[in-house]
């Protein structure tokens, strides 16, 4: 059995390349040259709220002859008794 590791290493939101915003939904068509600009404070933020439950983290990837790095996309939901997730939307509380 091969051993592989995998160690992250910097956490975004997906909120902000529009997966789950309220305006900005993923490959939502807005015009041509169409931009805008949002500061999110990470601190004021509830994680567990549906937008901001998705993540995508920067990461190392080892097995024993071979190293790469990735992106890891996570997304967290879902009635899992033994994590004490009851319903659907809650979540994992993965700081960032």
């Amino acid at each position: 059995m091969t051993e592989h590791t995998l160690e992250t290493r910097q956490k975004s939101l997906t909120k902000d390349i529009g997966h789950n915003h309220s305006t900005w939904g993923h490959g939502i068509w807005k015009g041509e040259f169409v931009t805008e600009r949002e500061r999110i404070n990470l601190d004021d933020i509830n994680r567990l709220d549906y937008p901001n439950i998705r993540v995508q983290q920067v990461a190392t990837g080892s097995q024993p002859k071979n190293t790469g790095y990735q992106i890891l996309e996570t997304l967290i939901i879902g009635r899992h008794t033994p994590s004490g997730f009851k319903d659907y939307f809650d979540g994992a509380n993965m700081p960032l």
